[in-house]
């Protein structure tokens, strides 16, 4: 029996935006200030706010297959930013032995009413998945009790046989992100394309070498 040992190079990307306002951008703990604060004062115009988002992907040293996992904690800010509050994931199928799932799906809406913080919950029956084509599934779950002022916090791991296709990450999007993090752990004796695209620089880039941190064998 033969084993290999592949090392894994670990890509850590970072941006920060720092903000006058006492949104908890430290971490996924909803605070009162994250309920109370009713505007952004870097964007008054932003109908919703990304306060902390962290992604991992990595090779499973047991199944070999890519995991992904997404963590992020939005306020809801204008009625207009409703839709932030409607989660879509697109996951491809290359046939049916061959095709990515998602697992571990929670989300929770947190509302500040009367002064005292109030929780709802996704549920199995708010989640749905509709097939799109021959190749694609896509994945919705909409919040409930969703008002101005609102935070959710929600989390899902996707499983991919596809080791070639990293999900890529984006640090800013259609509405402002105070914190947001990504992290790759790539085998180093791969050869994969990294692009980082976009003027605005990070505010933290690292990475490193890690030995012995994938074992196979036949």
């Amino acid at each position: 029996m033969k084993y290999y040992l592949l090392s894994a190079l670990i890509f850590s990307l970072t941006i920060h935006v720092f903000s006058q306002q006492k949104f908890n951008d430290n971490g996924f703990e909803v605070t009162k200030g994250d309920l109370s604060i009713k505007t952004f004062d870097a964007d008054t115009t932003a109908s919703a706010l990304t306060i902390y988002e962290v992604g991992n992907s990595y090779v499973d040293d047991h199944s070999f297959l890519l995991k992904t996992e997404i963590k992020r904690k939005t306020k809801i800010l204008k009625k207009s930013g409703f839709k932030n509050a409607e989660v879509e994931i697109v996951l491809y199928n290359k046939d049916r032995s061959k095709k990515e799932t998602i697992d571990d799906i929670k989300g929770t809406v947190y509302n500040l009413r009367n002064g005292q913080v109030e929780k709802s919950f996704i549920e199995k029956e708010d989640i749905f998945k509709v097939k799109e084509g021959d190749h694609h599934t896509r994945i919705k779950f909409a919040f409930p009790n969703i008002t101005e002022g609102s935070v959710i916090v929600y989390s899902y791991t996707i499983t991919s046989p596809f080791m070639f296709n990293y999900h890529g990450w984006s640090f800013q999007s259609d509405i402002p992100k105070l914190y947001s993090e990504y992290n790759a752990s790539i085998p180093g004796n791969w050869v994969y394309n990294i692009k980082l695209i976009g003027g605005q620089a990070l505010s933290e880039e690292d990475s490193k070498l890690k030995k012995n941190c994938l074992l196979a064998g036949n």
